[in-house]
């Protein structure tokens, strides 16, 4: 006669079911590599800051003159959002002159609202990362084509009103 209880290990529930250990090793192996990866990144930030504060500190003190380069092209999302936090902190405080727009420049007093709204915001601003998306949502609007249609509509009505 068979033994008791062995057919309960061929269940799907059973944790000691050969696939159930396999799917088990593979979620673990999968958390170890994703750990990993955060570890990785968490040390090439901490790089990164290391780097940009002696750079920082060079600057500082003379050693090293801040060059102009393309390197704001390639900067990270989140690097964009702090050095538009830094100029947004400095007009702010006034370390920066705040631009104004020709026809404010004449001499007219221009009120504290009307500066803030002059600042630069990430948002707002036109970096060429919110360029391309802009542009990759307009042409990848399935809308557009209808809108076009609609407003072409109008413009023939608007034409000749008689066609009505």
């Amino acid at each position: 006669m068979g033994g008791g209880l062995n057919f309960l290990n061929k269940k799907t529930w059973h944790p000691a079911r050969p696939q159930n250990l396999e799917e088990v090793w593979k979620r673990e192996q999968a958390a170890a590599a994703e750990a990993k990866k955060a570890e990785e990144l968490r040390k090439q930030l901490e790089e990164e800051r290391k780097r940009s504060e002696f750079v920082q500190m060079a600057m500082d003190t003379g050693h090293l003159r801040k060059e102009e380069r393309l390197d704001w092209m390639y900067a990270s999302g989140m690097q964009a959002k702090v050095d538009a936090e830094k100029r947004r902190e400095e007009m702010l405080t006034g370390k920066a002159e705040v631009e104004l727009r020709p026809e404010q420049q004449a001499g007219t007093e221009v009120s504290r609202a009307e500066q803030l709204a002059n600042l630069p915001s990430f948002y707002a601003q036109a970096t060429p990362a919110s360029q391309n998306e802009t542009w990759m949502r307009l042409n990848n609007d399935p809308l557009l084509p209808r809108k076009r249609q609609q407003q072409e509509q109008l413009a023939k009505l608007r034409d000749n009103p008689i066609k009505m």
